[in-house]
């Protein structure tokens, strides 16, 4: 551990830093005057900063003393244990920080999601064909100068009211869980734990694996691949969807079979798919997914690298450690 002090209009700050030594250097980069030494973990700290894992080593009695906690890509035990410590304390602030890799991750399954379900791909295609038709011609409505859907393309889907079947709660398919809230959605999950936090905060409700392929509209894989996880996605589960259901898969594309996956699509036995990741990457010129207009694909982008993560974490940290002074212990 290291600590970190430095020095504004109001003093001087120190904060324990529990976390690998880069974290302890880039904020002594970015903080005004600010310095770094070894760290007495049991001594008097103004704030705590606790990258994953690393808050056991504090000892509950500096948590509790400290006027803030931030805590980067943090447990649900980490972030239940700061929240204790500060529980009846006016002036005790707690600061979550996620991942860039949680958030990006999370935001291209909702790329994809409604890229398939609104029919992005196939809008995009018509419009630029139907530019050039003869026998499409630009004309005013009845109800002004507006012409809807002048392609006549089917209808796209929506997503509100709609059941997100999310396949493992874990970082990323929590922060998935969060907008599919904010979009109106109805979200259920499996995971091998109950994430009891998460049905409280979201209305999440918790299926076995099969119940959840019954009744989810669109189902989102974010599971790491173990030996039980491998092709978790084959035939008999595809078969167990919904017709009008749509696949997304921004985890590992070993998760599903792909050969079955093209099969139920040739069948129209599902909607479509998203997808980031494959079982073979480069995805193969040939490769039968490239001839479908309802499924949407991306080249293994849903991520950042490790150095731009990073930054964003050792940012999130020095805005919160900057914000000290206006809460005064």
């Amino acid at each position: 551990m290291r600590s970190v002090a430095w020095q504004d209009r109001y003093g001087t700050h120190t904060a324990l830093v529990a976390a690998e030594p880069w974290l302890a250097d880039a904020l002594a980069r970015d903080l005004p005057n600010a310095s770094t030494k070894p760290a007495d973990p049991s001594a008097e700290h103004q704030a705590i900063v606790a990258t994953r894992d690393q808050l056991e080593p504090v000892p509950n009695a500096t948590l509790r003393q400290a006027r803030l906690a931030v805590l980067l890509d943090s447990t649900t035990p980490e972030r239940l244990r700061a929240t204790q410590a500060f529980a009846g304390r006016r002036a005790g602030r707690l600061v979550v920080v996620p991942t860039l890799d949680t958030l990006v991750a999370a935001e291209h399954t909702f790329l994809l999601l409604l890229a398939t379900v609104r029919r992005l791909l196939p809008a995009y295609s018509e419009l630029v064909a139907g530019s050039r038709r003869r026998d499409i011609a630009s004309r005013p409505t009845d109800r002004g100068p507006s012409t809807p859907n002048w392609v006549g393309m089917a209808e796209p889907g929506w997503l509100w009211g709609r059941t997100l079947g999310i396949l493992g709660l874990g970082r990323v398919g929590e922060a998935v869980a969060v907008r599919a809230v904010a979009f109106g959605m109805r979200v259920i999950y499996h995971d091998l734990v109950a994430r009891q936090d998460v049905e409280l905060r979201y209305g999440a409700e918790r299926r076995r694996f099969d119940q959840l392929l019954r009744e989810s509209d669109i189902v989102t894989l974010h599971l790491p691949l173990t030996g039980d996880t491998n092709r978790i996605i084959d035939a008999p589960e595809l078969a167990l969807m919904k017709p009008g259901a749509i696949l997304v898969n921004t985890a590992d594309g070993r998760l599903i079979d792909e050969g079955a996956l093209i099969r139920a699509l040739r069948l129209d036995a599902i909607d479509g798919a998203g997808l980031d990741v494959f079982a073979y990457e480069p995805l193969a010129a040939d490769s039968p997914l490239l001839g479908f207009d309802n499924v949407v694909l991306t080249p293994h982008i849903a991520g950042v690298s490790t150095a731009t993560s990073r930054d964003h974490l050792a940012a999130g940290a020095v805005a919160a450690l900057n914000a000290l002074a206006d809460h005064k212990g």
